[in-house]
This record gives C-alpha cells, structure tokens and sequence, in this order.
C-alpha cells in the first residue's frame, strides 16, 4: 500500500482523473465524477431507464 500512496502522490499532477472500471476504494462518494466527468449525469438517466433494479452492480456503480 506504501507505493500505491506514494505513486498516488507523485503522479497526480501528471494525470487527468482516474480509469474507468478500475475499482479505487480511496476515493470515497466522489468516484463517479472522476470516473464520468460531464457524461454522469447521462450516465444516471440511461441507468435509471435500463438497469433500474441494479442487476449491474459492482463495487463503484454508476449512482442512481
């Protein structure tokens, strides 16, 4: 774990977010944002519409 915090400390003015499908348990509730940026809120609706009852799920989801 040291290295992937200092990695993470090191690298973060090199990068623009994070990678998509990649589970990172540090980031908390704000995930989806870094994950999807502006396409979130669209993201939500088109999950809302296909998979409303979370049969997708996997450890970061898209939130309701």
């Amino acid at each position: 774990m040291f290295a992937y915090g200092w990695m993470r400390r090191h690298l973060a003015p090199f990068t623009s977010g994070v990678y998509v499908n990649y589970s990172e348990r540090e980031l908390g509730g704000s995930y989806a944002k870094m994950y999807w940026g502006k396409s979130l809120q669209r993201l939500k609706k088109i999950k809302r519409t296909y998979d409303p009852e979370g049969f997708f799920a996997n450890p970061q989801p898209i939130p309701k």
